[in-house]
């Protein structure tokens, strides 16, 4: 099995550098910039840039209340508005990882109730018994 984490952070002794890992069966096998991805990889790109996201937050290079993640999803809508009031750029808005840049799902909405609303899914979809008066 081969997995590519795309854009993972690289601590040595003496540095610390952003870079892609390839692994073959558990081992690192390749580190470096812009690395390919052969058929059949497995490849983490979201979960490393949310963690980045995340520790741009904790060292303070991110307001608490205005940031990427505060307001994700960020819909077509509110990217492409003439009024942009966040602290971030549009484009870490709409494209938070490199690889969205050519297969983008623009969700119809943000958040509903933050994360209240995540939690706490609700149907909006007529009850089973409405379906079953119609077949009968």
């Amino acid at each position: 099995m081969s997995l590519l984490i795309k854009n993972g952070e690289i601590v040595t002794a003496d540095s610390r550098y952003s870079a892609d890992i390839f692994c073959e069966n558990e081992t690192i096998t390749q580190i470096g910039k812009d690395l390919p991805a052969p058929a059949g990889t497995e490849i983490i790109d979201a979960m490393v840039a949310i963690r980045g996201e995340i520790r741009a937050v904790e060292d303070g290079r991110a307001s608490r209340e205005d940031n990427p993640l505060k307001h994700a999803p960020h819909t077509a809508r509110a990217v492409t508005a003439t009024e942009w009031t966040h602290a971030y750029p549009r484009e870490q808005a709409a494209y938070p990882v490199r690889s969205l840049v050519s297969a983008k799902y623009w969700p119809p909405v943000a958040r509903v109730d933050n994360a209240y609303g995540d939690r706490n899914v609700v149907c909006s979809c007529p009850p089973m018994e409405a379906y079953s008066e119609k077949a009968g």
